[in-house]
């Protein structure tokens, strides 16, 4: 899976060096990947982000689920290490 994803990653910044532009469907799925990877690729996933934004191209209902979706796991991760620490005392 990691060498698709790194695939997957060459080949959107290839598209941008030959003229080819990413719309909203490509920049959804390559942000998913990253997102999914372990792992989480998010500077990647910000550089996306940041090309869809220069762009102004639009994150589709699904990208916003997966960018809420790997931000409830990051937190649920953080405060399980805060309740860790706190039981340890």
């Amino acid at each position: 899976k990691v060498g698709r994803v790194d695939t997957a990653v060459r080949l959107f910044r290839t598209m941008q060096m030959c003229g080819v532009k990413p719309n909203s469907v490509t920049c959804g799925c390559l942000s998913d990947c990253l997102l999914k990877a372990q792992p989480v690729r998010m500077n990647e996933t910000l550089e996306v982000l940041q090309y869809m934004k220069r762009e102004g191209l639009v994150p589709t209902e699904i990208m916003y689920a997966s960018l809420m979706g790997i931000a409830l796991s990051l937190a649920e991760k953080e405060n399980e290490g805060v309740v860790q620490r706190v039981d340890g005392l």
